[in-house]
């Protein structure tokens, strides 16, 4: 498939359930008129950020989707990687890790970390169980987190 309007198609028609144009538009946030010129091929190519986005909506490769090589499926490639020991990660709790973390480093202070000890932090703190009724760490724990980082 050389062109993006039949690789789109076949993204589309592949989704499980199928995806309408519309539903399409609605879910990356643009207009219907947008979509129906990929599908024309009247817009011959898709790129950056709303390139990953309908390759995300559509569960799709953003490379295959771009360039028509590779694998369309994501699930072509997961599944090639399924022999390794890939850690499973929970996004959400990843990002809420990663907020923790920089909602108590003082900027202001002009305290710089290394991305070493960012990415130290927030492997401790993605791993640490959290009180769901309180849904927070107590400073003691924070201050303990920090200190053991800070060599």
């Amino acid at each position: 498939m050389n062109l993006l309007c039949d690789r789109l198609k076949a993204a589309m028609d592949a989704a499980t359930p199928e995806i309408k144009a519309i539903e399409l538009a609605r879910q990356i946030g643009v207009t219907r008129a947008t979509v129906s010129e990929w599908l024309s091929g009247k817009t011959k190519e898709m790129k950056g950020s709303l390139l990953v986005e309908v390759a995300a909506v559509l569960q799709v490769s953003s490379y295959w989707l771009g360039t028509g090589k590779g694998t369309m499926r994501l699930t072509e490639v997961n599944d090639a990687h399924q022999n390794y020991n890939t850690p499973s990660i929970n996004e959400e709790k990843l990002r809420q890790a990663s907020r923790f973390l920089f909602d108590h480093i003082d900027i202001n202070d002009a305290f710089a970390f290394g991305s070493e000890w960012i990415a130290s932090a927030i492997i401790i703190i993605y791993n640490i169980k959290i009180d769901p009724a309180a849904n927070q760490l107590s400073d003691e724990t924070i201050i303990k987190i920090l200190m053991s980082l800070k060599k």
